[in-house]
């Protein structure tokens, strides 16, 4: 059980390095991290802030994956992000941004409280490995990013997952979820 409720996760092909070396390239790397995530005052690197929320960053690996989970309370997402429209549209653009600058196979905010971030991540590799951009789409969640092929398969097979959304600059297309939440035009 982990006290880090909820989690948006972003999804690559599994890496040779190990997590910590993988987790400290992709922190220095990329504007989004360094941009939108706030260190911690203490300098430790444990205390980070992401759209106001406090966050922890970590690197899992799956079978299939490596991922860049970034985990806070689903209390204070509730709170802080989706029951203020200006929050949440910083947060949509701030995902809609990672999504852009990391590129990755698949990006989710999963919207509800969790006893187990790593198994809620892990239960994605099967979809991811075979390429079932479908049972992506269909499953709950805030918001989705998909890269273009998976976006394209989760269209070809099954019209109901057409979800409002749009196509973002590297072909994959950010979709908001069932929830019933707008999805700010970027």
């Amino acid at each position: 059980m982990t006290e880090w409720r909820d989690c948006t996760a972003f999804f690559f092909p599994l890496q040779s390095e190990g997590e910590k070396e993988w987790l400290h390239k992709v922190t220095r790397n990329y504007g989004f991290l360094t941009t939108e995530i706030e260190a911690g005052r203490d300098g430790s690197g444990e205390s980070h802030h992401w759209v106001g929320l406090p966050v922890r960053l970590q690197a899992i690996s799956t079978e299939e994956c490596r991922v860049l989970a970034i985990s806070y309370y689903n209390a204070d997402f509730e709170a802080h992000i989706t029951n203020s429209p200006a929050a949440w549209e910083r947060f949509c653009i701030s995902f809609t941004t990672a999504c852009i600058e990391l590129d990755p196979l698949v990006a989710v905010t999963f919207g509800f409280p969790s006893d187990d971030i790593r198994y809620d991540i892990k239960r994605y590799d099967p979809a991811i490995s075979a390429e079932d951009g479908a049972w992506l789409r269909a499953q709950t969640y805030e918001l989705m990013y998909l890269c273009r092929e998976l976006d394209v398969d989760a269209q070809n097979d099954s019209p109901s997952t057409d979800l409002p959304g749009f196509v973002l600059t590297n072909g994959g297309r950010v979709t908001a979820g069932p929830f019933g939440r707008s999805l700010p035009l970027p």
